[in-house]
């Protein structure tokens, strides 16, 4: 392996990649118990290189952005926790050397709650819809899908030192 880590399987060969990430996001408080978190990313690659003699670009960009609502409230065995999301995600990929072009979409909705329901018992509920749109341009194919998993789950302090935990998930 050279020094350089430029060692490819063919001579000349290569792979140059730029890419610019960001991501910005923030928590405000509704009430004591409630808060809103909002984050957004952004990320661009743009390739281009030789492989097998043939020069290609390829560029990627994917953009989300990831809203929800939690909140604590207390009940007779303790703190539980709620949360409700929303996520987004949108992707578009292009390249050369394959002709593909591709875009595609995420929603996601989801809800969980942990909560105590004993004394050293707390459940986990929690359910997530997620709906994928995809489209290749060049074929013309598209996919359309919607998935719903649900989740429920029981944590047990028996000691200080030991938690049993059991979970059973769609997914």
């Amino acid at each position: 392996i050279r020094d350089d880590r430029r060692q490819t399987t063919h001579d000349g060969e290569f792979t140059n990649i730029d890419t610019d990430r960001y991501r910005v996001g923030g928590e405000l408080a509704i009430t004591s118990q409630w808060k809103l978190a909002l984050e957004y990313s952004y990320r661009d690659a743009d390739s281009k290189g030789l492989l097998f003699g043939t020069e290609f670009t390829d560029a990627t960009t994917v953009k989300a952005f990831t809203p929800r609502v939690m909140g604590n409230f207390d009940t007779p065995f303790g703190n539980a926790i709620a949360t409700l999301g929303y996520d987004n995600q949108s992707s578009e990929y292009r390249s050369s050397l394959t002709f593909a072009q591709i875009e595609q979409h995420t929603d996601d909705v989801y809800a969980q709650l942990v909560i105590p329901v004993y004394t050293d018992l707390i459940a986990t509920v929690g359910a997530r819809q997620s709906r994928l749109d995809q489209e290749n341009q060049i074929s013309g194919a598209e996919h359309d899908d919607t998935q719903t998993v649900t989740t429920l789950g029981l944590s047990w302090q028996t000691t200080h030192a030991l938690r049993l935990f059991a979970r059973r998930d769609d997914s």
